[in-house]
């Protein structure tokens, strides 16, 4: 009995021990694991407009199976400051919609100046479920609380963030789920299966970039302000009596841009972009094409229609929220000898003659400036050719931080360039184009005056084109000793050559 009383203690002091030395092989105990998130840190909504003109229904947005604008585009824009996108919004019979949606991972940051609150673009567009709610209005406001909200009943909260979601997947429910891998489901939500396919050209990074259609969209899909520029030819008859007037496709609006212009006349006309557009801040691509009309004077009424010479067409535009301004100068040269009136040159006083009109291409705009920043500057300085233009001081370009000499005792009709320090003059070798400001010309010294016929400031982009601009301008004025003339250097003087 004795003996199997100690054999029973023995097994129990083995036990332990073996529990023992589990314990310390195995280290602390594991208390709770630590926990990731694997979906976005702030759960948020954005917002997408869509204007009630493009004739699209949320009924119709749910039949596609999602919401996608730009044809051709695999981005949509999302606004995520909705009382900048719906302000100042002009008063349409069609209204617009404003669709709340639950922000997702394919939403990325589009760089550069946001326009009217558009700071992402949904990467393959936005999936029905992901709408929260939409409201219709008429007319802008600056005051979101005050929008009537209609629910979608369509919507998964689980684009909001699953709190127990412990993968690495993301995952939403939906009633018809798009196959990505389903070439006819693409086709029903994207309109043709573009998602998984690269640009035709590369986006450059957002801090620096040359001008290109891809930048264009980004950076100045809308404009603020538009005009128009007319030029007759300056031959002997080669104007007109006749009044001038523009339009452009899909308009009705026509406004007035020269009465009576003379042989030689030229000029600029702002053009109101609420009435053609019924938008003060309408896409830069709705300017499909652009006409010019006439409507005669009473000579061409009495004696019969005269021909004018129409020598050049130019247009320019603000881009909206940015301080970048396109061109567009395909027409700049046209040439065309143009009547105003009908058959045999008879004309009515009461009707608006089509006299020109041309397409506008969309990739043809121009941007001043070309790019965002500069790796090379150089500065050309012209003397007139006058007595007593030239002399004795020492003449300097003052940019940046920088006195960079152009010449000592510069005498008349005579060119001189330098290249300036961009280290020296701005701490780097790549400036920004906002920071370069202007340039001063200074007479530095006690002998005398100078006359300068012109400065030309070149410089080349920072980027992969290594696009060439300028700014250039006429000088013809003396420069005191010790004065300086300056010249601008913001960023919509630059223009491409």
């Amino acid at each position: 009995m004795a003996r199997s009383s100690w054999t029973a203690l023995a097994l129990v002091l083995a036990s332990q021990l073996v529990l023992l030395t589990r314990t310390i092989l195995a280290g602390p105990p594991d208390h709770a694991r630590p926990v990731f998130n694997h979906t976005m840190e702030a759960p948020s909504f954005v917002y997408c407009l869509v204007p009630g003109q493009f004739g699209v229904t949320p009924e119709m947005f749910r039949a596609r199976g999602g919401i996608q604008l730009l044809s051709g585009s695999i981005l949509t824009p999302i606004s995520t400051n909705p009382g900048r996108t719906i302000g100042g919004l002009y008063r349409h019979r069609l209204g617009w919609r404003l669709y709340r949606i639950a922000a997702s991972p394919n939403m990325i940051p589009r760089g550069g100046v946001t326009s009217h609150g558009y700071s992402h673009s949904a990467v393959g567009g936005i999936v029905w479920t992901q709408v929260q709610a939409v409201a219709y209005f008429e007319e802008g406001t600056q005051h979101i609380e005050g929008l009537t909200w209609v629910a979608n009943p369509d919507y998964n909260g689980q684009w909001e963030g699953d709190q127990n979601c412990r993968g690495s997947s993301f995952s939403a429910a939906a009633a018809h789920i798009v196959d990505l891998f389903n070439t006819p489901s693409l086709h029903i939500f994207n309109d043709r299966a573009a998602s998984f396919r690269c640009e035709p050209e590369p986006i450059p990074p957002v801090d620096i970039w040359e001008w290109s259609p891809s930048v264009r969209e980004t950076l100045c899909d809308r404009i603020d302000g538009l005009e128009v520029y007319i030029r007759i030819g300056d031959k002997s008859f080669e104007g007109t009596l006749d009044t001038l007037w523009v339009g452009f496709d899909g308009s009705n609006v026509v406004q007035k841009v020269a009465i009576s212009p003379s042989a030689g006349f030229e000029g600029w006309t702002t053009i109101l972009l609420g009435p053609f557009f019924e938008d003060h801040a309408p896409e830069l691509e709705r300017l499909g094409g652009l006409r010019l009309y006439g409507t005669a004077a009473w000579t061409s009424y009495v004696f019969g229609a005269d021909e004018f010479k129409l020598s050049g067409l130019k247009l320019r535009a603000n881009c909206f929220n940015s301080p970048i301004r396109v061109h567009y100068t395909d027409y700049s040269s046209i040439n065309a000898g143009l009547k105003v009136g009908g058959l045999f040159g008879l004309t009515n006083k009461t009707l608006m003659y089509p006299l020109w009109n041309e397409s506008l291409n969309p990739k043809n705009w121009t941007a001043s400036p070309p790019c965002s920043h500069i790796t090379q500057l150089t500065v050309t300085l012209e003397i007139e050719d006058k007595e007593w233009a030239g002399t004795y001081n020492s003449l300097y370009a003052l940019i940046g931080n920088e006195k960079a000499l152009i010449h000592h005792k510069a005498t008349r009709k005579e060119v001189y360039t330098i290249d300036i320090n961009l280290r020296r003059a701005f701490d780097q070798k790549i400036v920004k184009v906002d920071d370069l400001k202007e340039l001063a010309i200074l007479n530095d010294g006690t002998h005398d005056q100078v006359l300068p016929k012109s400065v030309n400031v070149r410089a080349i982009c920072a980027g992969r084109r290594r696009t060439n601009m300028n700014v250039e301008s006429e000088i013809k004025k003396w420069i005191p000793c010790g004065k300086n003339w300056t010249l601008s250097l913001a960023p919509r003087e630059w223009n491409e050559f």
